[in-house]
């Protein structure tokens, strides 16, 4: 995109007409403008798999490791790629995912448990991370009206707002890239984990990161 294109639609972005929906496709978001990132809003769309791939990986596993794992979570959990499945067993990386997704799924299904959580601390940013890859993969699924791996993932999809997806979303964005300040990062954590843990009960959908 040159310089005439980028202020062209920089231009169309802050004044668009009404009941307009503009979607901007790219593989590579940072090489855009920063003009044009800042008006949109960002949504990953997570590479498909198919079965000729769970099957390579389901047996690849067998003969390297020793634990049962959910094949299928954790191609959703890589977007599916499966070399980098591989390379989070080579490693304890993708306990620590896993542990940190199965709290965030549990608190959602029952908001109690959220004094409980373990790890999060000094974990705070890939725990947002987290959230962002299951905030996303619910919005896939919400718009496609599917099911996917995650069972406790689907019972959100069923009864929560699209939109207040979206905005906890953009919360978990802005979070992360305010995690690079001097803010208190565990306090914002603490927000975004109140809201998600109540994001299907929600009538208004309240303002925690932005300053």
């Amino acid at each position: 995109m040159n310089v005439s294109a980028a202020n062209s639609l920089l231009k169309t972005l802050e004044e668009p007409r009404d009941n307009t929906l503009i979607i901007l496709l790219a593989h590579n978001p940072k090489n855009l403008p920063a003009t044009i990132l800042s008006r949109c809003q960002s949504v990953h769309l997570s590479p498909a798999y198919d079965e000729v791939t769970q099957t390579w990986l389901e047996e690849h596993i067998s003969q390297t490791q020793n634990a049962d794992f959910d094949v299928a979570q954790l191609l959703e959990n890589t977007h599916g790629v499966p070399f980098k499945v591989l390379s989070e067993l080579s490693g304890d990386g993708f306990i620590h995912y896993q542990n940190w997704q199965n709290q965030l799924l549990d608190m959602v299904a029952h908001p109690t448990t959220l004094s409980q959580v373990q790890d999060f601390e000094g974990n705070e940013v890939a725990v947002l991370n987290c959230l962002q890859n299951l905030v996303i993969e619910g919005i896939r699924l919400k718009s496609l009206g599917h099911e996917g791996g995650l069972v406790e993932l689907n019972q959100v999809v069923k009864t929560v707002r699209p939109d207040f997806l979206f905005r906890l979303l953009d919360d978990i964005y802005h979070a992360i890239n305010l995690s690079k300040t001097t803010v208190n990062i565990k306090l914002l954590l603490d927000n975004v984990l109140i809201v998600w843990s109540h994001i299907t009960h929600l009538k208004r959908y309240p303002q925690i990161t932005r300053t």
